[in-house]
């Protein structure tokens, strides 16, 4: 007998009726009657007495009834449980713009030639996407610039680095010098979208001083952002790092503004309640190499 046998018969049961029943199923009535009376010759017994008007269940009936349930409940937990065990097989990676420019994606990149096997999913976004995430048991690990915000994540600090105010060299010379936090909120700013790392940590340095940014441009592509800054619309605010080569050849310029000061930091994260796979603890060991006076460094080699 096979599943399909017990799951024609349990509707049969539910209906008490062969046509209801194949309705139901998507099959002919002499399918479901056929299937049914293979099930009775096989096990020599009679599951439904037949009348002109509807079926009625033996004593055999309500047994084969429990078995053929319970037959029907461990093929799906079995179905379900293959499929969690499949999706946990693959390491799903999510991270923030700027971990992934500056280091994460060639770690992830490294980790997937090394293993060409290895289920890998990789989602470069914002911070605030990367952490629901986790949260939403959408993504195993992540890189995050801003703290965890949920009581079900860990977030371990791994590395800092400075948010600077750039300029293309022509706009730079419209600048009233020395520039201060309520001067710099009247120029047209390139801003990070709102719930990226860049974005708050600038919002949190402007409301030290109780003043708020009003964007010209708001972007989740630094490329563009670049862009606009280069082409003289305004001051952008972005970190160092992102921008490096364009401030060493001199097409932006830095800003220093008195008395802001924007670090941020770079946090891994993962949940609480999860136990790390073994591809996600190796992806771990590289950013702990990497960063080896980090507290994820120090958590991991406690946990080794």
């Amino acid at each position: 007998m096979t599943l399909k046998h017990f799951s024609v018969f349990c509707t049969v049961y539910s209906y008490l009726s062969f046509t209801e029943a194949a309705a139901h199923l998507g099959m002919t009535q002499p399918a479901v009657s056929i299937a049914v009376k293979d099930m009775e010759e096989h096990y020599g017994t009679v599951f439904f007495v037949r009348t002109r008007r509807r079926l009625t269940v033996t004593a055999d009936g309500q047994k084969m009834y429990r078995f053929a349930c319970a037959a029907l409940r461990a093929a799906q937990a079995a179905e379900e449980g293959f499929s969690a065990e499949c999706q946990r097989s693959a390491v799903r990676i999510g991270s923030n713009v700027t971990s992934a420019s500056s280091f994460f994606s060639k770690l992830v990149f490294r980790y997937i030639r090394e293993h060409p096997a290895q289920q890998v999913y990789f989602c470069v976004n914002n911070s605030s996407v990367i952490e629901s995430g986790i949260c939403n048991r959408e993504l195993d690990i992540g890189m995050s610039d801003l703290p965890a915000r949920s009581d079900e994540v860990y977030a371990f600090p791994v590395t800092t680095e400075q948010m600077c105010l750039l300029c293309a060299p022509e706009f730079f010379g419209t600048i009233r010098e020395p520039v201060t936090p309520e001067r710099l909120i009247t120029y047209p700013l390139l801003l990070s979208e709102a719930g990226s790392g860049s974005r708050e940590c600038f919002d949190a340095a402007l409301a030290g001083f109780g003043l708020r940014a009003n964007a010209l441009m708001e972007s989740t592509n630094n490329t563009l952002l670049l862009s606009a800054a280069r082409n003289g619309l305004g001051i952008l605010v972005l970190p160092r790092n992102a921008a490096r080569s364009q401030i060493k050849n001199g097409v932006l310029r830095e800003i220093p503004v008195e008395g802001l000061n924007m670090e941020k930091r770079q946090y891994f994260i993962l949940r609480k309640d999860t136990e790390p796979s073994d591809a996600a603890l190796e992806l771990i060991g590289k950013i702990s190499a990497l960063f080896p006076d980090s507290a994820l460094a120090r958590n991991f080699q406690k946990e080794r």
